[in-house]
């Protein structure tokens, strides 16, 4: 019984003192490869905005000095 209870905090102690895994980021884990598109649709949208706000502040500019 006592080897039992010496062998838990045996265990206790070193799992508190096991160092922790670093995380992977999403980039590096399995659906990396999934991100990809995902970020090239997203700069396909930023760029569309941007466009349509360009198109906007013309379309003011015209309607201001005309």
């Amino acid at each position: 019984m006592r080897f039992l209870l010496i062998l838990i905090i045996v265990i206790l102690a070193l799992a508190m003192w096991w160092p922790d895994q670093p995380t992977p980021t999403a980039e590096e884990s399995i659906i990396g490869s999934q991100l990809a598109p995902l970020n090239k649709a997203k700069n396909v949208e930023a760029d569309y905005l941007e466009g349509i706000d360009k198109k906007k502040q013309e379309i003011e500019d015209q309607a201001d000095g005309g």
